[in-house]
């Protein structure tokens, strides 16, 4: 004879005569008198009302027998024991590739100009209309362009009171492109690294093992 209250696994899709699957389901008090009494007798509480008490949803579920830090009937979610991994920092070093340089192309960098400023020594037929900041020499006039002049020597000192003019503008504006530049050649080395290894997630959306579908029945 099978006790009220009894679960067991059942490969079935309707309930079997005198079980009831465990469903989560409202029952009425009335019609199932003796299962009632043993949720109320062992303190079992799914759902309970003046006139009727639910069923335990057992459904994705795995049974598991309890210890003295659990109430019997109580659900437990899934988890996973706490523990660590043991990484600790790499040093590694690469491996010689000899006497060598790198190439590379730098990222395109849009339509752009570069400023520049070209350099003369000022003869004595040049002027500086100081009303204007341009550089006048002969009926050549610098016109907008900025101007202006530097001394040469040493700590400032000019020799022969000579003067360095130069005048600033900019280079002619070019479209979208990109640099090619190589490095300077170097000899045999290796480059030393150092990082942490880290894992990415893994897994699905949750931790079970190996299991077989049923339907866990209950007695009444």
């Amino acid at each position: 004879m099978v006790p009220t209250g009894s679960i067991m696994a059942h490969l079935g899709s309707a309930d079997p005569s005198g079980w009831l699957v465990c469903d989560g389901r409202q029952l009425s008090k009335s019609d199932y008198p003796f299962l009632w009494d043993f949720f109320s007798n062992n303190g079992l509480d799914f759902g309970i009302t003046s006139s009727t008490f639910n069923l335990p949803d057992m459904r994705g579920m795995f049974l598991r027998g309890i210890d003295d830090s659990r109430d019997l009937g109580s659900e437990q979610q899934d988890s996973i024991k706490s523990h660590t991994h043991n990484v600790s920092a790499q040093n590694v070093d690469t491996t010689s590739a000899g006497l060598h340089s790198h190439s590379s192309d730098t990222d395109t960098g849009g339509g752009h100009s570069h400023p520049v400023k070209d350099y003369y020594f000022l003869e004595s037929s040049w002027a500086i209309d100081k009303a204007t900041d341009r550089l006048i020499n002969d009926g050549y006039d610098a016109g907008s362009e900025s101007i202006g002049t530097e001394g040469i020597g040493v700590n400032g000192t000019d020799y022969d009171n000579n003067k360095m003019g130069y005048i600033n503008h900019d280079t002619a504006n070019v479209e979208n492109h990109s640099h090619s530049f190589t490095t300077n050649w170097t000899g045999s080395h290796t480059h030393s690294l150092n990082f942490d290894t880290v894992s990415g997630s893994t897994g699905g959306t949750e931790t079970r093992p190996k299991n077989f579908g049923i339907h866990h029945i209950i007695k009444y």
